[in-house]
């Protein structure tokens, strides 16, 4: 089992952010990443309010842009799921269980992002249909012509929404009467020919049919009806991505926060204000209060 000064979990804006400032101390770090460099920011249509990049860029291009940041400042991502996060009092020491390896560390920014909130309906359904069903649309950018049914109507039902229908059609389920998405993205996609929106729509079940599509039988304004769809995605939720974390470091979290040496950045701490902006700064402070108690210590 190694030993390493520094950990960082999760490649996401936030913990490239902070492995790429410790790389700037000359500090090397272990980036654990369970996917692909950018983390959820791969799902979204477009990123506005990330300073320079005029009218926007799209998460696939800013991944990519991060990916290419990472190789020039000679950072290489562990790829690898990390099971558990615990915390050795005895020998003063974190220890990263991975599905292929273990690992010590002194220091851990938990970078993590979130994991989508599942429905019931979905869960359950037969192997054939859950291929067909997503919380993530990152798999799916590419194909086209299909009819896909998003199920929600927050900024993230709608900015997928804008997202997949550059090639496909899409209708998004509301279940309430109004929703919670950016004005701006309600507008667009009022505008968009490709997608349609449904209100006081609650999604009854879920069947196949004779070819590749799906039924999806709902009952919307108390009125029965089915509609058929190539895909359906749900986005209802997140919540953060803490499920690997050992209850030795939870007990332990106001300790281990006050001495410098645990760290939570980004999404996986931020609730509702899940921005890149936001998340880039996380990773950064964490960083370079990670180099002040270094300094301190010294």
């Amino acid at each position: 089992m190694s030993r390493e000064k520094i950990a960082v979990i999760g490649a996401g804006p936030a913990g490239t952010a902070a492995a790429m400032q410790l790389k700037r101390y000359g500090i090397d770090t272990l980036l654990f990443e369970s996917d692909e460099v950018g983390g959820l920011v791969r799902n979204a249509w477009k990123v506005e309010n990330y300073p320079g990049f005029p009218g926007g860029i799209s998460g696939i291009e800013l991944a990519s842009i991060i990916q290419k940041q990472l190789n020039h400042s000679g950072i290489t991502p562990l790829f690898n799921h990390v099971k558990n996060l615990s915390f050795d009092h005895d020998n003063d020491s974190f220890k990263i269980i991975t599905d292929d390896a273990e690992y010590e560390t002194e220091t851990v920014i938990i970078a993590a992002g979130t994991r989508p909130e599942k429905l019931d309906i979905l869960e359950n359904l037969p192997d054939i249909l859950k291929n067909k069903t997503h919380y993530e649309i990152h798999p799916i950018l590419e194909i086209q012509n299909n009819r896909i049914a998003i199920i929600g109507a927050g900024d993230v039902a709608f900015d997928y929404a804008l997202n997949l229908s550059r090639q496909n059609d899409i209708i998004i389920l509301n279940r309430h009467d109004n929703n919670h998405a950016l004005p701006l993205l309600t507008k667009l996609a009022s505008e968009s020919k490709r997608i349609s929106y449904m209100e006081n729509v609650s999604v009854d079940g879920i069947s196949a049919t004779g070819d590749t599509s799906m039924k999806v039988t709902i009952t919307a304004d108390g009125k029965a009806d089915s509609i058929r769809v190539d895909h359906i995605v749900a986005a209802v939720g997140r919540i953060p991505r803490d499920d690997f974390i050992d209850r030795t470091v939870i007990d332990s979290k106001a300790m281990l926060i006050e001495n410098g040496r645990l760290y939570f950045a980004g999404d996986v701490a931020n609730g509702i204000y899940r921005q890149v902006g936001i998340a880039v700064g996380d990773g950064l402070r964490a960083a370079m209060q990670i180099f002040q108690f270094m300094n301190e210590r010294e």
